[in-house]
């Protein structure tokens, strides 16, 4: 038989997201709705460099980007369609 409790246990919650390109700050718990927006269309890198990047084998890569900044630095580069 086993038996269980429950225990709290401290778990990192983010607080605010900031634009690594603009330094925007986007806070995601906020009530303001345009937050609400511009915290589901921040863009979220996270990779680990392969064999023989350019960014070198088992660096991690990491940036976090607003809406506007990912339009200005890759919008000429992104495909556009609607489902």
């Amino acid at each position: 038989m086993q038996k269980t409790k429950k225990v709290l246990k401290p778990v990192p919650v983010i607080e605010e997201f900031v634009c690594d390109c603009c330094e925007k700050v986007v806070r995601p718990n906020s009530n303001d709705l345009d937050e609400a927006i511009e915290t589901q269309e921040m863009l979220h890198i996270r990779m680990e460099a392969g064999f023989g990047s350019i960014f070198g084998e088992g660096t991690k890569v990491e940036g976090d980007f607003c809406q506007a900044c990912v339009n200005k630095l890759l919008g000429k580069f992104l495909r556009y369609s609607r489902s």
